[in-house]
């Protein structure tokens, strides 16, 4: 988990309030994250609050890993009528590989919150739902379990992509053996759709 220090949060406040909303003022589709979850930053969360007041028109693409996206952050962040999607990132279909992949991470509540969010697509509140697997070493002999997850939770796809060395989460050393070699540098992902 990475988190800011309380400098880093001071100057991510004023960077919030000075440039963030007023920038966001006439935008039309705001899509959060990919560089971390939404639900898990308290600067995401006053993005989403914020924009329910000054841009209520203002549709939302969320991504996230949907570990703290349940019904009280959905109400929390004012969400309700304004999310055209969501893509969830999961990268496994057994809670012993989501351990490893996913650490700190916990599938049985990630479970309730993607019926909690099927929910939402069934209904209309959400346009779009969709889950995402990173294909690595560790996760691949997964991938049909994958799909069958993705048909009980009724999405309209299940996206699997090659993993990247982000250099971030892993050291050169434990991207190596993580990585499916060979790797065709022309098979980007895979897009199964309902």
């Amino acid at each position: 988990m990475i988190v800011a220090d309380a400098k880093r949060q001071a100057q991510l406040d004023r960077m919030l309030h000075e440039f963030i909303l007023p920038f966001l003022a006439d935008t039309k589709i705001l899509w959060l994250s990919g560089d971390g979850d939404p639900f898990a930053s308290r600067h995401y969360r006053a993005i989403l609050r914020e924009t329910a007041r000054t841009s209520p028109s203002m549709k939302i693409d969320l991504h996230t890993n949907s570990v703290l996206c349940d019904e009280t952050a959905w109400a929390d962040c004012l969400l309700a009528g304004r999310v055209g999607g969501v893509g969830v990132s999961i990268d496994a279909a057994s809670a012993a590989t989501y351990a490893v992949v996913r650490r700190g991470g916990n599938f049985e509540r990630l479970l309730q919150n993607l019926a909690f969010l099927s929910e939402l697509r069934a209904s209309g509140d959400i346009k779009r739902f969709h889950i995402m697997f990173v294909m690595q070493e560790i996760n691949f002999h997964e991938m049909p379990d994958f799909v069958r997850l993705g048909q009980r939770f009724k999405v309209d796809k299940v996206a699997f992509h090659l993993i990247r060395h982000w250099s971030r989460a892993m050291t050169d050393k434990e991207f190596a053996p993580a990585s499916l070699e060979p790797r065709s540098p022309t098979i980007q992902g895979i897009c199964v759709s309902s």
